[in-house]
């Protein structure tokens, strides 16, 4: 099962709470910010989500610009919700910045609808994670497979290696490990006994104290989140 990963702008605490109720899905990971300008520096640092969503309830002029600053960056797919009265007035502008859009009371099956057929127009890898990335004292270089920190150089697993790509991308929120599962393995037979052997491993490779990781945390009955974002 393919997992995209979505970005949720929404200042409202009502909007955010219903488009995040709507995508409660294993199809979905939510990366959410009330912040316009919070959202387009985690895409600046992470890379890219599958699709965006922003909400232009109540603050469409801070919503705009966010599409138009995601949009200069990279060609993601990009839906727009706002109230019925606002289209006249925002109709030109979403039309430059945007794909499509839903007008409020938003129902989940035009959602999902909308959603899907714009996933379905991306390749399954719509995205190339960033090769090296900068966090305090840590270097994680992707292209050379390896983490270098206080003058050490140590070589990770591709699967390590995917481990952080998917807690990175979506730090600092939590990731479920049934999401980590099917992101990073796609055999369905793997446990997350074994989720548990390799976050060990890359926990002993990352941490200076495995034990009391600073980066890599658990997140009881959930999964795992990455603590600490990238420079």
């Amino acid at each position: 099962m393919q997992i995209s990963r979505i970005l949720l702008v929404a200042a409202d605490s009502s909007s955010s709470e219903l488009l995040a109720a709507l995508l409660e899905s294993e199809r979905y990971i939510i990366n959410h910010f009330a912040d316009a300008d919070e959202a387009v520096r985690h895409v600046e640092a992470l890379g890219a989500p599958h699709l965006a969503l922003i909400s232009l309830a109540e603050q469409s002029a801070a919503g705009l610009e966010a599409a138009r600053r995601l949009k200069s960056l990279v060609d993601m797919p990009l839906i727009f919700i706002l109230n019925p009265e606002d289209l006249p007035r925002l109709s030109r502008q979403m039309q430059a910045h945007g794909d499509d859009f839903l007008l409020s009371p938003v129902q989940s099956d035009e959602l999902e609808a909308r959603m899907q057929l714009l996933l379905a127009r991306l390749p399954l890898a719509c995205y190339d994670r960033k090769r090296t990335l900068q966090i305090n004292g840590l270097t994680i270089d992707f292209s050379r497979s390896c983490l270098r920190q206080s003058g050490k150089s140590v070589r990770i697993s591709p699967t390590e290696a995917d481990l952080l790509d998917v807690l990175l991308r979506n730090a600092p929120q939590a990731v479920p490990c049934q999401t980590l599962l099917s992101r990073v393995w796609s055999r369905d037979n793997v446990t997350e006994d074994t989720l548990r052997v390799h976050m060990h491993r890359l926990r002993s490779k990352l941490e200076e104290d495995p034990h009391n990781p600073a980066y890599i945390r658990t997140v009881r009955g959930i999964g795992y989140r990455f603590a600490v974002l990238p420079d």
